[in-house]
C-alpha cells in the first residue's frame, strides 16, 4: 500500500502538469479553432529560457520566472496569433500544417541555441525543503507546489470565461465568430488572449516537468501527446473533463513504470501507453464526422498530359544531374530529397484531394523499408513489390479506426500510431509467430541492400538516386492520372462536402458508392453537382 500511494503522488503530480498544458490547449482551440501542435513546443522553450536564466546566467528564480511567465511567453503567445491569424478561415489540413512547421521550426531554433549534445538539468523547487508526510507517502514541496498550480488554473478559468467580459467574448467567438462582432465582442481580441494565456499555461507546464524528465527539445516537445489524451477526454471543449483525463493519463503513467512487468517487451508499451489511450479515447469518445463545404477550399487544378509528362522529364532531369555532379558526401545529403519527395507525393491525393490529414506517411515508409529490408536481404526486385503491399496492409489497418474520424480528430489518430510504432513496436526483439521469426529492427538498426533489377545491381549512391528519381517521376504522373480519373473527382467531392457526398450517394467512409446505381451515375449527376468537371 505504500508503494501504491507513492505511486498515486507521483502520477498525480504529474497530471497536474498534463492538465495545465491541456487546459492551455483547449482554450486556444475552442476559440481560434486552431488545434496548436506546437503547443508542447511553446512549454519547451520557456524551458530552455528558464534553465538558460537560472542556470546560465545566474538568474534569481524569482526574476527568472517573471521574466520568462510575464514577458516572454505573453509576447510570444502574441506573435504567434499574429502569425496564425493569416490562416483562421482556411481548412483544418492548412491550419494543422502551419503549427506542424512552427513545432518543427522551435525545436531546431532550440537544438540551435542550446547545443543537444550537452546534458542540462533544471533542480526542482523547494528542493532543499523537508518533503511533507501523508502517512507513509512523501510528498516533495515540488509535487505539492505542481498540485496546487493546477488548482488555481482551474479556478482561474473558471472565473475567467464565467465571470468576466472577456471572458464572455471568448465563449461568444467560439459559438458564431460573425454573430460575436455584431453585438459588440472584439474576436480578435478574444483570439489573442487565448493564444496569451495558451501560451502562458504552457510556459508553466513546460517549467514545471522540465526538472522530472530529461532537458531534450524533442523529448519535451513531444510530452505533448499526454495532454492531447487529456484534451481529448474533454472532446477539445470541456475543461473540467479535460483535468479528469489528466488524473487518467498520469496515474497510468505512473502506475505503469511501477507495476509493469520487466521484460524485453514490455518497456515500449510504458512509453506509448499515452498514445494509445489517445488512440483509444479517440475511438470511444463520439465525435461528428461528416462536415459540410469549407467555403475557403479552393479549386484542385486538373493537370494537362503535356505538363505532367513535362513535369515529369524537369523531375528526371534534375535528378540526373544531381547524380552525375555531386560527389559520395553531397549525394548522401541531398540524394534522399527524391525519397522524400515520393512520401510527401502520398500527401497529394489523400490531404490535397480527399481532404484527409495524416501525420503517419513517415511511420508508413518506415514501415515499408523495414519490410523490404527483411524480404529482399540481397535486393530482390519482388521485395520493393512486397514491401509496398505489407504497407499498404497495414494502412487499411489504420483507416479501419480512421474511418469514425476526420479533421483534427483524424490527425490525432494517426499521430498517435506513429508514436506507437516508434516508441513500442519498432523496439520489439525478435520473436516468433507461427514459426516464422520477425524482427523490426536487430540490435537496433536493419541493412538495406540496393535493389537487384533483374540483374542490374543498384549498389552506389549516384544509382540508388537516379531509381529514387525515377520512382518520383513515375509517382508524378501517376499522382496526374488519378486528378484526371473518376476517382479522383470522387475524393475531390468527398473533401468539398462529406455531407453532400453521402447525400448524393456517395460513401464517405470509401470513395465508393454504397450502392451500384449511384456507382454507375456519378459521372453524370453527381459530378455536376459537386462541380468536379470544373475543377472543384
Amino acid at each position: 500500500m505504500d508503494q501504491f500511494l507513492a505511486f498515486g503522488i507521483v502520477g498525480l503530480s504529474t497530471a497536474a502538469v498534463y492538465a495545465v498544458i491541456g487546459s492551455g490547449l483547449v482554450l486556444t482551440h475552442t476559440t481560434t479553432g486552431i488545434f496548436n501542435f506546437a503547443h508542447g513546443a511553446a512549454g519547451m522553450m520557456a524551458a530552455f529560457s528558464y534553465w538558460q536564466l537560472t542556470a546560465g546566467w545566474d538568474v534569481p528564480v524569482p526574476v527568472a520566472l517573471a521574466i520568462v511567465l510575464l514577458v516572454s511567453a505573453p509576447l510570444s503567445g502574441l506573435l504567434v496569433e499574429r502569425a496564425l491569424r493569416a490562416v483562421q478561415g482556411l481548412g483544418d489540413a492548412e491550419k494543422l500544417v502551419m503549427t506542424v512547421a512552427l513545432l518543427s521550426g522551435l525545436i531546431a531554433t532550440a537544438r540551435w541555441i542550446w547545443d543537444p549534445m550537452q546534458a542540462r538539468t533544471l533542480p526542482t523547487f523547494f528542493a532543499e525543503t523537508e518533503p511533507l508526510r501523508i502517512g507513509s507517502a512523501t510528498v516533495t514541496w515540488h509535487q505539492a507546489l505542481t498540485m496546487l498550480v493546477a488548482v488555481a488554473v482551474a479556478v482561474g478559468l473558471r472565473v475567467l470565461l464565467f465571470n468576466t467580459r472577456t471572458g464572455a467574448e471568448m465563449r461568444a467567438t467560439v459559438d458564431d465568430r460573425a454573430l460575436a462582432g455584431l453585438t459588440g465582442a472584439d474576436p480578435i481580441r478574444a483570439n489573442r488572449v487565448a493564444w496569451v494565456l495558451g501560451i502562458e499555461l504552457a510556459a508553466v507546464g513546460g517549467i514545471l516537468i522540465a526538472p522530472t524528465v530529461s532537458l531534450d527539445a524533442a523529448t519535451l516537445s513531444l510530452l505533448i501527446v499526454s495532454a492531447y489524451t487529456a484534451a481529448i477526454f474533454g472532446r477539445l471543449r470541456s475543461l473540467p473533463m479535460t483535468f479528469v483525463g489528466a488524473i487518467v493519463v498520469g496515474l497510468m503513467e505512473s502506475y505503469l513504470t511501477g507495476y509493469l512487468p520487466q521484460n524485453e517487451y514490455l518497456p515500449g508499451l510504458r512509453l506509448a501507453a499515452p498514445a494509445l489511450l489517445l488512440l483509444i479515447a479517440l475511438l470511444l469518445f463520439p465525435h461528428g464526422r461528416l462536415r459540410g463545404r469549407d467555403r475557403k477550399l479552393g479549386p484542385v487544378p486538373t493537370p494537362s498530359r503535356g505538363g505532367a509528362l513535362f513535369f515529369a522529364g524537369v523531375i528526371a532531369l534534375l535528378g540526373l544531374m544531381v547524380a552525375t555532379t555531386l560527389g559520395e558526401s553531397d549525394l548522401i545529403a541531398y540524394g534522399p530529397m527524391f525519397a522524400f519527395g515520393v512520401i510527401a507525393l502520398s500527401l497529394v491525393p489523400l490531404s490535397g484531394y480527399a481532404g484527409q490529414i495524416s501525420l503517419a506517411q513517415l511511420s508508413m515508409a518506415g514501415i515499408g523499408a523495414v519490410a523490404y529490408a527483411h524480404l529482399a536481404p540481397d535486393g530482390q526486385w519482388w521485395g520493393l513489390l512486397g514491401a509496398v503491399l505489407i504497407a499498404a496492409v497495414a494502412g487499411a489497418l489504420v483507416a479501419v479506426p480512421a474511418l469514425r474520424l476526420s479533421g483534427v480528430y483524424l490527425a490525432l489518430g494517426t499521430a498517435a500510431f506513429a508514436v506507437i510504432l516508434d516508441r513500442w513496436i519498432f523496439t520489439l526483439p525478435a520473436f516468433e509467430i507461427g514459426g516464422v521469426r520477425i524482427a523490426f529492427f536487430d540490435q537496433g538498426s536493419v541493412e538495406v541492400a540496393g535493389v537487384n533489377l533483374f540483374g542490374l545491381k543498384l549498389d552506389e549512391t549516384a544509382e540508388i538516386t537516379v531509381f529514387a528519381v525515377v520512382c518520383l517521376a513515375l509517382a508524378t504522373l501517376g499522382v496526374a492520372v488519378l486528378r484526371r480519373g473518376r476517382f479522383g473527382r470522387r475524393l475531390i467531392a468527398l473533401r468539398d462536402s462529406e455531407a453532400a457526398y453521402a447525400t448524393l450517394g456517395g460513401n464517405c467512409c470509401s470513395p465508393r458508392s454504397r450502392s451500384s446505381r449511384s456507382a454507375r451515375a456519378w459521372p453524370d449527376w453527381a459530378v455536376r453537382s459537386t462541380g468536379c468537371r470544373s475543377g472543384r
